[in-house]
């Protein structure tokens, strides 16, 4: 490949004579794999009985799948579907040992980029790098590992995606980042017909457990592997100077659309509500200066006190549809006081949310819509639950899944079940049912966080709100960071603390369930060193004035920045 020749002029790669040479050779060990489907296996794998799978191959697949699949005799079946390469650089024993460290890149086919060198995507050159960080890791001692996918235009074929390039390239307006999935879609009719659930299979084939450096920006292939059990430490997007120009449109694109990416908050920076060590807001009204989750609170109070959350000149103080919509990346800089040193983490996943809660406020207008026609706004659902509230009373789990029900759709979709995004739920093997639920851990923290905090409110409205110990204790790092530093909890291996973690691996998921049940134990003994009961000294308040106090103090006497214990790769709207 040119590419790596160039990068030993550069001096990124280095000649070594074994696993690169000076001309730019490199020796690997190579596989080429077919995909051969045991039918009773993929049916359970999906939870679906196996002649509902095998038949709606049949019926579903535009006759790609004959009629020879759906008879149950048959229990192994071969897939028209395109093969797999696979690509080994270095010492394989790392493949399955602890002897070095593990690149991998997971690639879907481009013949336009990879084969004829389009700059209009980002295919050839991500999968260069992925060969040059398989290389660099290989020559460290570990091992490299390219996946090649036949899975040609996003599995859409060659003939759609030039239908796509062609609309992107030649119709006015066509080839902006805001458009870009847009195209595919009305071409097409979807954006993507890749399915991932199945690819880990020939990581599994290998004997792989553990992938020390990801190279992707899909979050697809990124879940579907930490979903079976293999863990990823360490996700690597392409760097800025290998994206060719005429690609930018692309990156920008799917960083809009929340693709990984390396400007994103990185795992050393502080992530109380993702606002970052180096920030500062400054009240105008009594010059107090306040950081983090005050600062953003504070902030938040004076974004909606200047009308810019409203869409109605008359109406300055409330939220709507229409003004989250128009809201800019701008405009929240020039409010939360952000500047080059004042630096605020996570700016375009804010837009990003806001922009989200617009369409979901504009889409539900049976929760936020108004009796009188006026346009929707986010203080109407507090309207939604009053209607619910007969007998001047609510039971806090309502006014959760009111949120659930209204809000689910804003939250990161990580598992989907049934076709429903269901939002801060993960996957353990230890979780073990005789339903669909199996394997799933619902969290929801930041949906509970929001129902308690409606709880005054709707109290200040004279209803009373029942049961607020129906709810659980919220599985955030502050909570989970005081049992870890006061010893509770014990890691069983140096790697919990000292290296960072993807929010769905298994340590923080297991530590985020641990961090629930503890709750529950804590409440009980403060109670009764208290002298009161559950009703005066619910679960809310054990978190509010304790766990969550106390976490935050411990973690800044024991770290700079006062950061987590163990160090999470997140997103920003779990932690």
């Amino acid at each position: 490949m040119p590419e790596i020749k160039e990068a030993i002029r550069e001096g990124r790669l280095q000649a070594d004579g074994d696993i690169l040479t000076e001309a730019g050779s490199v020796r690997v060990t190579k596989a080429a794999l077919e995909p051969v489907w045991y039918m009773p296996g993929i049916a359970e794998c999906f939870g679906v009985g196996e002649s509902d799978l095998r038949r709606n191959l049949f019926e579903q697949s535009g006759g790609m799948f004959p009629e020879l699949i759906t008879r149950r005799d048959f229990k192994v079946f071969m897939p028209p579907i395109g093969g797999i390469t696979v690509y080994c650089f270095g010492n394989m024993a790392a493949l399955t040992t602890p002897v070095g460290k593990l690149a991998c890149r997971v690639h879907d086919e481009c013949n336009g980029s990879d084969v004829f060198g389009s700059d209009i995507c980002t295919c050839r050159p991500y999968l260069a790098h992925g060969v040059e960080v398989c290389i660099q890791t290989a020559q460290e001692g570990g091992a490299g590992l390219i996946i090649y996918n036949r899975k040609e235009g996003r599995a859409l074929g060659e003939v759609t995606k030039f239908l796509v390039y062609n609309a992107r390239k030649r119709q006015e307006g066509g080839d902006r980042a805001e458009t870009y999935f847009e195209r595919t879609e009305c071409v097409a009719g979807v954006q993507d017909l890749r399915f991932q659930e199945l690819m880990p299979d020939v990581l599994h084939w290998l004997g792989i457990t553990e992938i020390d450096h990801f190279v992707s920006m899909s979050d697809q292939k990124h879940d579907a592997i930490s979903r079976q059990g293999i863990k990823i430490f360490e996700r690597v997007s392409i760097p800025d100077h290998l994206v060719p120009l005429d690609a930018h449109v692309e990156i920008e694109a799917k960083k809009a659309a929340g693709y990984y990416n390396h400007d994103g908050p990185s795992n050393e920076e502080e992530l109380a509500a993702g606002a970052g060590d180096a920030w500062r807001y400054v009240e105008s009204e009594t010059g107090e200066t306040f950081t983090r989750s005050e600062g953003l609170a504070v902030a938040s109070v004076d974004l909606f006190a200047s009308g810019l959350l409203s869409g109605d000149p008359d109406a300055p103080f409330r939220v709507d549809a229409t003004a989250l919509a128009a809201l800019t990346e701008h405009d929240l800089a020039e409010t939360f006081q952000v500047t080059a040193d004042n630096p605020l983490i996570g700016m375009a996943g804010r837009m990003n949310l806001l922009h989200g809660l617009a369409d979901v406020v504009h889409a539900r207008t049976d929760l936020f819509g108004s009796k009188d026609g006026t346009r929707a706004r986010v203080g109407n659902l507090l309207d939604s639950l009053v209607t619910k509230a007969d007998d001047g009373s609510i039971c806090a789990s309502d006014i959760l899944q009111t949120i659930l029900d209204g809000l689910g759709a804003l939250w990161p979709g990580h598992v989907v079940l049934g076709g429903i995004n269901l939002g801060d739920t993960w996957r353990h093997p230890a979780v073990q049912t005789d339903d669909p639920s199996t394997g799933l851990v619902p969290f929801h923290k930041l949906s509970q966080w929001l129902t308690y905090s409606l709880a005054e409110p709707l109290e200040a409205c004279g209803i009373t709100v029942t049961n607020l110990d129906g709810l659980t204790g919220l599985a955030e790092y502050r909570n989970g960071g005081l049992f870890v530093d006061l010893g509770v909890l014990r890691p069983k291996h140096g790697l919990v603390t000292t290296e960072p973690h993807a929010v769905d691996s298994e340590i923080v998921v297991e530590w985020r369930a641990l961090t629930v049940a503890l709750l529950d134990r804590i409440a009980n003994p403060l109670r009764q060193e208290l002298g009161v009961d559950s009703e005066a000294f619910p679960l809310a308040k054990v978190l509010e004035g304790g766990t969550w106090q106390a976490g935050r103090r411990i973690a800044a006497e024991r770290r700079t920045g006062g950061g987590p214990p163990i160090r999470v790769l997140s997103e920003g709207t779990v932690f």
